[in-house]
């Protein structure tokens, strides 16, 4: 077969298929086209010579960068191309083409030759009128709209951009690549971020997230430009990735403008806004300034309707309902007053203003501002209570309150004035002066102060008057002159019954008199402390007690000085103490000092004193003082012969020991050398001997141990009772041990005593307890402690054979026993010893008990 034979069928073939070649030579910029890519074209091959430029001009105008991109890329880069676009014959018939090209690429890398085929794919899609139709609306609506286009094949990285989109952002199409990637430099950071975030939502949701959001540009000329970008992928190929994407840009830069000098208006305005757009809805929107002004920020709270109704106070709910209700249906204006409750849930006072309005849909929108009006309703509330208050003051004060015009009629009075008068008298007091009848000279005695109040704006008297019961009584009136707002003048008038008053004064007087009497004659001295001034006045006694005269001010004056100069050096620490005890905590003020008189010598004192508190704070103390030196005398030589009688006793007791421990071991000796020679009632004497001797060194020794209790009655200490119980404890470990007793104690404090003497306190307690327990009960014994105001209270509580209640005194008696020694082995002492603890401590003892009901132990320790 010949080549041209060849050439015409190849040409038969490609207008059978409707396929049309083409080649286009680099360096000499040739294009050559096949027949069937004239008839593709709607042109003649005898009329029409083709050009790269003519070319891409047949090009629909939406596709034509998109394929000068595509030459670009096969020409520099010999990449090969497949893609589907449109063209416009000569008619205006647009043809869907489909074109797929391939480089010839030389020795040196650079293209020769591009080649390609066209294929006119118009009949493929269907209702090709409808879609001829559509492009040219669509074209007629990109070309015109005031919104920017985009068209984005995503795959190939070309975008179309409508005119307008250049135009939005100030530059020109031949300016910047037609893809997203060019433009987005110009996006804000943060506004990128979203709208990537959307896409990504988009295209994983297959379109079902919608690709909408507000992003800022910046403009060619600098400015800032605001866009609502919204999008949707249109296609997407066989395995769901996105092939194209259309959208619109709205240029919403004026509105964002105004929004904002409307957001900065409402932002900082005093009063808050709130907008209930659709009011068959929940949704509203409140101001920053609204939500400020309950104490919430911004994004604290969620603005709903049903939550501005829970906020109501709720007597003011059904005011706010039937307001609105009253406003939408009868037009009647929205201005109330009610309570919302604040963030810190207390209720404040707003003025609300508001108007409803038409939405299109025909549902009601209302708009409106709330005020702050707390202060000035509070304001109101406190001014009308005041009115009320004073009101009620007025008429039930039992002072008698009046007042009278410049005629001296009587133009108001409260309830105790007009009481004075009898019911049938009552009608001729307000707008008369209640002394029609007098005389002219009963007249002006009567009105003296009257006339004197409204000449110098204030009177008052004392006076005796003759009420119309027939009782006179004295009254105490004062009268002030006041203008009312029309300037007329007036005098208030206060009149107080003084008449039991004046009784009282002169029963003080007399008591006075008495209290002066009996001051002069008392041994004790007084003393009356202005602590405010810090001065101090003492009796005349008080200074005869320290050998001064009576009246003798210029060397003991009524100074706090003259007491604190004169203490002695080793009380005064102590008796500031004192005295900051009682006036700081209201600790009682007895104490015992020495003071120095006139001559150098120191008197005991046993002083007594109370403080008078104003809002918690001292400011006055009074007391007396009695001289007790010649008890103190008594009380010292008291002491020193019981300390002598405790020495004696001790040294007596110790003294004792040696023959009994000669018996002791003689009648040890006798028996046991002399055994074979005794008979069994000699034997029997001997032990008589020795077990009374043992049970005599016993009692010597609880003797001695009762001295020496005296003896440390004054070595105090820091003690832990926690420690004090595991000493006891192992002290009595065999006891415990044979009786299987058991011992409870809660935290016991630190207390400070003699550290031995307490030790022993509890040892024969519990002891005791352990001892005087039932043959058919194990022991238990429970020790507690209490803090009290002024001392610790501690309770031994145990379920032993107990005691008649009518022994409980006597038991803590020296030897004294209420058991046989073959019962229960002791010498009766244990329990005086203790009680010579306790009381030597400061503390007391005692004991509640019952038969076969256990017994239990109380004492206190002063703190």
């Amino acid at each position: 077969m010949d080549s041209s034979t060849k050439l015409k069928l190849f040409t038969m073939a490609e207008e059978i298929s409707g396929i049309g070649h083409w080649l286009y030579e680099v360096s000499s910029q040739h294009l050559i086209w096949s027949e069937n890519i004239f008839h593709i074209h709607g042109l003649s091959s005898e009329s029409y010579t083709p050009t790269l430029e003519t070319a891409i001009n047949a090009y629909y105008p939406a596709d034509r960068q998109r394929v000068i991109d595509y030459m670009d890329k096969a020409v520099a880069l010999g990449e090969n191309f497949e893609f589907t676009f449109r063209i416009v014959r000569p008619t205006g018939e647009i043809r869907h083409v489909k074109s797929k090209g391939r480089c010839d690429v030389n020795g040196e890398g650079n293209v020769d030759t591009v080649f390609g085929v066209f294929r006119d794919v118009t009949d493929e899609v269907e209702s090709v009128k409808d879609i001829e139709r559509a492009e040219l609306a669509h074209s007629a609506l990109v070309e015109s709209s005031s919104d920017g286009y985009w068209d984005w094949y995503i795959q190939e990285d070309y975008e179309y951009m409508s005119p307008r989109f250049w135009e939005m952002f100030g530059y020109l199409p031949e300016e910047k690549p037609h893809k997203p990637s060019a433009w987005q430099g110009m996006i804000f950071e943060e506004d990128l971020e979203v709208a990537l975030e959307n896409f990504d939502k988009h295209i994983n949701t297959q379109g079902k997230h919608p690709y909408s959001q507000e992003v800022r540009y910046q403009h060619k000329d600098g400015s800032t430009v605001t866009v609502l970008c919204r999008g949707k992928v249109i296609e997407w190929d066989k395995e769901g990735k996105p092939l194209r994407m259309i959208g619109t840009h709205t240029d919403i830069t004026a509105i964002k403008k105004v929004e904002q000098r409307l957001q900065l208006v409402i932002d900082g305005a005093r009063d808050g806004i709130w907008d209930w757009p659709d009011m068959s809805k929940d949704e509203e929107y409140w101001s920053p300034q609204w939500k400020k002004l309950l104490g919430y920020e911004n994004d604290e709270i969620e603005a709903k309707a049903s939550t501005f109704f829970s906020m109501l106070h709720p007597d003011d709910v059904e005011l706010a309902q039937d307001a609105v209700t009253a406003h939408v249906e009868k037009g009647i204006p929205f201005d109330v007053e009610y309570r919302l409750k604040t963030k810190s849930g207390e209720f404040k006072w707003f003025g609300a203003k508001a108007l409803v309005s038409d939405n299109a849909d025909g549902s009601k929108r209302m708009t409106g501002s709330i005020t702050d009006i707390n202060d000035r309703k509070l304001s109101d509330i406190a001014l009308k209570e005041a009115q009320n208050f004073q009101k009620l003051m007025f008429n039930n004060n039992p002072d008698l309150i009046f007042v009278k015009d410049k005629e001296f009629k009587i133009v108001s009075a409260n309830d105790a004035f007009l009481s004075v008068y009898p019911e049938e008298q009552r009608d001729k007091v307000i707008g008369y002066t209640t002394i029609e009848n007098y005389d002219e000279e009963e007249s002006e005695a009567f009105l003296y102060h009257d006339k004197i109040a409204f000449n110098n704006g204030y009177s008052e008297t004392e006076e005796a008057i003759l009420f119309p019961d027939g009782q006179k009584r004295v009254l105490f009136t004062k009268k002030v002159r006041f203008k009312n707002s029309d300037g007329e003048e007036f005098i208030l008038g206060v009149s107080r019954d003084i008449t039991g008053l004046k009784s009282i004064e002169e029963k003080l007087k007399e008591s006075e008199e008495r209290l002066s009497v009996a001051i002069k004659g008392s041994a004790s001295g007084l003393w009356d402390w202005d602590i405010i001034t810090d001065t101090v006045i003492f009796t005349p006694r008080f200074r005869e007690i320290l050998s001064y005269d009576g009246d003798d001010l210029l060397n003991f004056p009524n100074v706090y000085a003259s007491f604190e100069d004169r203490l002695h050096p080793d009380d005064l620490e102590r008796i500031r103490s004192a005295i900051e005890a009682h006036l700081l905590r209201k600790e009682p003020y007895d104490v015992e000092y020495r003071l120095r008189d006139k001559h150098g010598e120191y008197v005991w004192i046993h002083a007594k004193g109370q403080a008078i508190w104003n809002d918690g704070k001292p400011t006055r103390m009074a007391g007396s003082i009695d001289d007790i030196t010649e008890k103190r005398k008594a009380l010292d030589s008291l002491i020193a012969t019981n300390q002598e009688l405790e020495r004696f006793a001790y040294m007596a007791s110790h003294d004792l020991q040696e023959p009994l421990r000669m018996v002791v071991n003689f009648t040890g000796l006798l028996e046991r050398d002399y055994a074979d020679q005794l008979d069994d009632r000699a034997k029997k004497y001997i032990d008589f001997a020795a077990d009374s001797s043992r049970r005599m060194q016993q009692l010597i020794n609880s003797l001695l141990e009762y001295a020496r209790t005296g003896d440390q009655a004054q070595t105090k200490e820091e003690i832990d009772l926690e420690n004090v119980m595991l000493n006891v404890l192992s002290n009595l470990t065999s006891s415990i041990e044979q009786s299987g007793a058991n011992i409870h104690y809660s935290e016991l404090s630190t207390i400070v005593a003699n550290g031995a003497q307490i030790t022993s306190l509890f040892q024969n307690l519990i002891g005791n307890s352990i001892k005087y327990r039932k043959s058919s009960e194990v022991p238990t014994i429970e020790i507690r402690s209490e803090c009290r105001a002024d001392d610790w209270l501690f309770t031994i509580k145990d379920n032993g054979i107990g005691m008649n209640q009518a022994y409980a005194n006597k038991i803590f008696q020296p030897f004294h026993r209420l058991h046989r020694n073959s019962e229960y082995p002791g010498t009766g002492m244990g329990l005086a010893i203790c009680r010579k603890i306790v009381e030597g401590a400061g503390g007391e003892i005692w004991v509640e008990t019952e038969l076969e009901k256990g017994t239990t132990f109380y004492f206190t320790l002063p703190r």
